[in-house]
């Protein structure tokens, strides 16, 4: 699987949910990708997903297209994934505003 942070779900195509035993199918909303596009789904299901020494009881959705495995944002808290963010919210420990920041930094923005 490709881990997406920018996934909010976790998804698999038709063959890797045929490979794991196709498990019962809830039906769910409409899914968007990245780019507003409608992505056509089967269903969701609860699966067993193992790592490491642990065993998770995990919601997957599984896609009407074939393609890359998607580990998204709803599997990282059980899985220990941990996405380490630093922001420049202060120069020498004092609070900079959105203005001084720009200022400060016109090339980042």
């Amino acid at each position: 699987m490709t881990i997406d942070s920018g996934s909010s779900v976790s998804c698999i195509g038709p063959s890797v949910w045929s490979q794991i035993g196709k498990p019962a199918l809830t039906p769910i909303c409409r899914l968007k990708g990245n780019s507003n596009n409608v992505i056509k789904t089967l269903g969701s299901s609860s699966i067993w997903v193992r790592m490491n020494s642990g065993q998770f009881n995990l919601t997957v959705i599984v896609t009407t297209v074939e393609d890359q495995p998607i580990l998204g944002l709803n599997w990282f808290e059980a899985l220990g994934i941990s996405i380490c963010v630093k922001c420049l919210d202060r120069l020498n420990g004092e609070p900079k505003t959105h203005s001084e920041l720009l200022s400060t930094f016109p090339e980042v923005f």
